[in-house]
């Protein structure tokens, strides 16, 4: 469900690259001159801006620092990209939004085909979000109680005469439907496809002034641009 935090930047590799990372760190730091390659590694980008910058600091550091030979792959996260680590398609993924929690993944840790070697120190947020000047006019927004019956004020063309709830890119792992359906309200989740598309979507609507109801998440850099506002919902609960 939505309104979690949840450990960003998670490093998660195969038992493989492990091993090769670590050998490399601890030849280049023995001697301070004498390094050694690293041999291939394969970085794979997300499909958001935080994680391209992760990925092309990352591949400049172990291409510079450590001689190692960087390929960067666009697989998609969740199940895919931990098959593809378990098949060693990919070597490392950098950003990890509690993937490691989904059920059909934790075989992969508990073989340990894929292991979680730490977090970055970031806490990322995702929850629901609307413009601060729609708080302004509805302070009932604030939690999710104050959306009963007012959802219409949601209202798009795709969403009938129910409100919109306009949700993430469909490769995100994503529980808005569930949470919609739990919390009884009259929202219809319409998808319009990858971030980009989301993002052009929220943000002229926010540039009209109008209503808009979204799945987002902080940190990001458009926070620092758009004044936001995250609704507060439940603890988690069960089926969500």
């Amino acid at each position: 469900m939505s309104d979690r935090k949840l450990t960003r930047g998670i490093g998660l590799v195969t038992l493989a690259a492990a091993a090769a990372a670590l050998v490399a760190v601890a030849v280049a730091s023995a001697g301070g001159t004498r390094q050694a390659a690293c041999g291939d590694v394969i970085l794979n980008e997300n499909s958001w801006v935080g994680s391209t910058a992760n990925v092309y600091v990352v591949k400049n550091v172990l291409e510079k620092r450590l001689k190692c030979k960087v390929t960067v792959t666009n697989i998609t996260e969740n199940q895919p990209s931990f098959q593809a680590m378990a098949d060693g398609k990919i070597d490392v993924v950098l950003e990890d939004w509690d993937n490691t929690l989904v059920p059909s993944n934790k075989k992969y840790l508990t073989s340990r085909a894929v292991l979680p070697v730490g977090g970055n120190g970031i806490t990322g947020v995702i929850g629901w979000y609307i413009p601060r000047y729609l708080l302004k006019q509805y302070p009932q927004f604030r939690t999710w109680r104050g959306l009963k019956g007012k959802e219409s004020v949601f209202k798009s063309p795709e969403s009938g005469s129910q409100g919109m709830f306009l949700g993430g890119d469909p490769s995100y792992q994503q529980k808005d439907k569930t949470l919609i359906k739990a919390l009884g309200l009259n929202l219809k989740f319409v998808s319009v496809g990858a971030e980009p598309a989301q993002v052009a979507r929220w943000t002229q609507l926010y540039k009209q002034k109008k209503p808009v109801l979204f799945y987002w998440y902080d940190p990001q850099y458009l926070n620092a641009k758009y004044k936001l506002d995250r609704i507060q919902l439940p603890p988690r609960f069960k089926g969500t």
